[in-house]
């Protein structure tokens, strides 16, 4: 299948260097937008569907709306958009903003460091990894039936997701979601199950009380997709955890993860837990048993 057309915008005050940019960069794969202003930028994102932002931090003459703002802009309108600081200026005071605005996992480029095609190339990959998201979120809102249609979760749902695990891979996102709740209510948790928005935030607050260790705080996320998920949705859950005062995050797919993935998995073992197919296969069946009051079966 052919990908779309990636939508690149480029928001800098220097029309010699957008110039140069759109040159080296428009081609059969990326769209190249040029703004020299944050507004002339947020309206060219509210027309376009834009995947990938350049942005430049200081602005000329644009009083407030400097770069850091317009890059908050857009991810609160399109929380899947990759983003770049594309700048001259990097410091210290530079990177508080952007952390006291919640975007401290967007890079900065430093412009004297970056020659046109590595730049194509940060580029390209970037423009691969939005599509790839937005195609998985379309198999998500696909409106075929889903082939489990059950009003409830309950016990026939657990046995029939352990007899066909494969199914999960057909059921309703929302759905998907309360069975996760669900499992963890069986394990034990406090469960609360959110608004169900899809806004890619936290779905899942599960709370597990103990006299002796203290309260744990539990974030989950659930994706139910066919690609593979990446490292950029897992660092987000982990500044969500931090933002929140998790004790541990766990993000759940029906999928898999990328080696970037499981390698912060990794660097993170005490704070992210990652459940991919066969993961929640185990948590299905854990469950499964302690409904059944059968003994866990040995690690």
């Amino acid at each position: 299948m052919k990908l779309p057309l990636g939508k690149v915008l480029i928001l800098d005050d220097s029309v010699p260097l957008t110039s140069v940019l759109k040159e080296g960069l428009d081609g059969p794969e990326m769209q190249v937008l040029i703004a020299h202003t944050a507004q002339e930028a947020f309206s060219l994102a509210e027309a376009n569907e834009v995947g990938v932002a350049l942005v430049d931090v200081r602005l000329q003459g644009d009083g407030d709306s400097d770069g850091i703002n317009f890059a908050r802009r857009l991810r609160d309108f399109n929380p899947d958009s990759r983003i770049f600081f594309f700048t001259g200026f990097d410091s210290p005071e530079v990177h508080e903003k952007v952390r006291s605005l919640g975007l401290e996992h967007i890079a900065v480029i430093r412009k004297a460091e970056q020659s046109l095609s590595d730049l194509r190339e940060i580029v390209g990959e970037a423009v691969d990894g939005y599509n790839s998201d937005r195609a998985a979120r379309q198999s998500e809102s696909d409106t075929r039936a889903p082939l489990i249609q059950l009003d409830t979760i309950d016990l026939a749902l657990y046995r029939a997701l352990a007899a066909h695990p494969e199914l999960l891979q057909t059921m309703d996102w929302r759905r998907f979601e309360k069975l996760l709740a669900d499992v963890l209510e069986t394990l034990e948790y406090e469960v609360e199950l959110q608004q169900g928005t899809k806004d890619g935030g936290i779905d899942i607050i599960a709370l597990r009380r103990s006299t002796e260790w203290g309260d744990h705080r539990y974030l989950l996320q659930a994706k139910r997709w066919k690609n593979r998920v990446g490292v950029e949705p897992v660092q987000r859950l982990l500044f969500l955890k931090s933002d929140l005062q998790a004790t541990k995050c766990c993000l759940a797919t029906t999928s898999t993860f990328t080696r970037g993935a499981w390698a912060l998995r990794r660097d993170y073992r005490w704070e992210l837990e990652l459940r991919d197919f066969n993961g929640l296969r185990e948590w299905i069946e854990r469950a499964l048993r302690k409904k059944l009051h059968l003994p866990e079966r040995d690690a």
